[in-house]
């Protein structure tokens, strides 16, 4: 599978990949029987995923936004509606790889 965005689409939603964090355990059973209250959210890094942008990442073409250190807060807050103040547009060339806490909060901008 992959993400792509084509000319003229409109900003996506914040959102995290790993789904709500309201019904991740249903989908991830994980047991630490030395740490019997850790869940699976609570591993340091549980999922990546990798993006390898085909295109420079700029204004133009609509780089994913990120929001750092979400990643911490997914087991606890809700995906907020609005981006955060410390929201970061992840430019880069084509060829770069981003890679990704699937926990992160995170939407593809307009271009």
């Amino acid at each position: 599978g992959g993400d792509f965005s084509l000319p003229g689409a409109a900003v996506q939603e914040m959102h995290a990949d790993m789904g709500s964090r309201h019904n991740i355990e249903r989908f991830f059973a994980y047991h630490d029987p030395e740490h019997p209250g850790r869940g699976f959210c609570d591993l340091p890094t549980p999922v990546v995923k990798v993006y390898f942008a085909m295109v420079d990442f700029d204004d133009a073409t609509g780089p994913p936004l990120f929001v750092p250190g979400s990643h911490r807060r997914y087991a606890r807050e809700d995906v907020p509606e609005d981006d955060p103040p410390e929201s970061v547009k992840a430019f880069c060339p084509r060829g770069s790889a981003i890679l990704m806490d699937m926990r992160v909060w995170h939407h593809g901008t307009e271009n």
